[in-house]
């Protein structure tokens, strides 16, 4: 029995040598998976939302606005760029426009954060009335350690590998949702701007009549002093 078991230890090496071997083998090809698939999905991460745009597609605060001249004329009243800045600074429709941009630019960023990995860690406790195997045996007769506390913790690596042109599909939803929402801020912007110049250069035609229509008053006057 003693040179039986003697001629068995060298196999059990072989054996968990063998093991070790294959366990290695195939964390270099989950590895492989995981690289191989990001690889694949980088490109329709970065072309997924986006849309094709006609018009000025450069940022807000770049694009031009209206042309105006000083801020107030010589007698202290307030100018059309003036006014236009001050209407933009407090119109409520602008301020919510703005913040459905935010908005719609954070659900893109959360579409395309479905193609990427998701790496977690995650622990577990257990303690048993009975002492429990901590490694599975292998083979018959392998002596094994027992515990009755029980401490798991691994880390977890998750990548969706096909679903069916979901995600590109809610990205590219998500993309053409954040031009819309950019789209719509550019009109009510210019349609603010416009009622803005439409009431300010109707002020100063009622000025420019109000001021034509002394002068004929005082025109009036010195004609009948004249009799």
């Amino acid at each position: 029995m003693g040179d039986r078991k003697n001629q068995n230890i060298p196999g059990r090496i072989n054996a968990r040598r063998k093991g070790s071997k294959m366990y290695a083998i195939f964390q270099k090809i989950i590895l492989f998976i995981i690289l191989l698939a990001v690889f694949v999905c980088s490109p329709f991460v970065q072309n997924a939302g986006h849309t094709e745009e006609h018009g000025d597609d450069r940022p807000l605060s770049a694009q031009p606005g209206p042309t105006m001249t000083g801020n107030e004329d010589s007698q202290g009243l307030l100018s059309l760029e003036r006014c236009i800045e001050i209407a933009l600074a407090n119109n409520p429709e602008i301020a919510a426009a703005k913040w459905d941009i935010s908005a719609a630019d954070s659900r893109l960023d959360s579409a395309r954060s479905a193609f990427w990995p998701q790496v977690s860690a995650e622990g577990n406790y257990q303690r048993y009335s009975d002492a429990q195997r901590l490694i599975a045996a292998r083979y018959n007769g392998e002596p094994g350690t027992f515990d009755k506390n029980l401490l798991r913790s691994d880390l977890v690596a998750r990548l969706n590998l096909f679903a069916g042109g979901r995600m590109v599909s809610e990205t590219s939803a998500a993309g053409k949702l954040s031009t819309a929402e950019k789209k719509k801020f550019i009109r009510t912007r210019d349609e603010l701007t416009y009622t803005i110049t439409s009431v300010y250069f109707s002020i100063l035609g009622q000025q420019k009549l109000l001021d034509s229509l002394d002068f004929s008053r005082k025109a009036l006057e010195n004609v009948l002093c004249c009799f």
